[in-house]
């Protein structure tokens, strides 16, 4: 597989949580807190069992979480909440994104800058932004921008439910072909 990051045109495809609320997906952070606040704590709707939220040890432009979707998948969005118990929230962030968890790039608005998207005014309203086009990949990191008190909150991630099996690329110009087919087939790329 050709290792370019792919993006593209949204399909008419009803948006899926992708199993960061479920807890089916990993995540990890830049930093934490401390344990109760961890990154694991940052599922949507999280309050049980200790925080309800993850919370960055310090307040920069350098903190992120990240969820690891386990293989390269179809993103079309983000629902995200502040931390349940306090007022701390997360007001704007960007988003990153990558297929092999070492090379990122940004995800893009409608006029190809990079997308600051308007988040949280309150600890557990849900506030949901879709993307301008689907971004394939496994690794997704919200990366707070501005926040109310401290960088804390919560997430989920929203996609088309179509798992990408192939991209060829066979010309330098981006030409290429995305061969992706509905999370429930099985073995077809076998």
């Amino acid at each position: 597989m050709d290792s370019k990051i792919l993006q593209e045109e949204p399909h008419p495809w009803d948006s899926l949580a992708l199993g960061v609320e479920d807890g089916t997906v990993h995540l990890t952070a830049s930093s934490e807190f401390n344990n109760d606040l961890r990154a694991d704590r940052g599922r949507l709707n999280t309050v049980a069992g200790g925080s309800g939220g993850w919370a960055a040890a310090t307040n920069n432009l350098n903190q992120w979480i990240q969820a690891d979707l386990g293989a390269i998948k179809g993103v079309i969005g983000v629902i995200t909440q502040g931390r349940s118990e306090d007022v701390q929230w997360v007001t704007s962030y960007k988003v990153n994104y990558s297929t092999d968890g070492s090379n990122y790039l940004p995800v893009l608005g409608s006029s190809g800058q990079v997308e600051n998207f308007s988040a949280n005014s309150d600890s557990n309203s849900e506030v949901k932004n879709i993307f301008n086009s689907v971004v394939y990949a496994q690794f997704i990191r919200i990366n707070p921008i501005t926040w109310q008190k401290h960088i804390s909150l919560r997430f989920e991630l929203l996609g088309t439910g179509y798992k990408l099996i192939h991209y060829d690329r066979p010309n330098k110009k981006g030409g290429g072909i995305a061969l992706y087919c509905r999370e429930s087939d099985k073995d077809v790329n076998e």
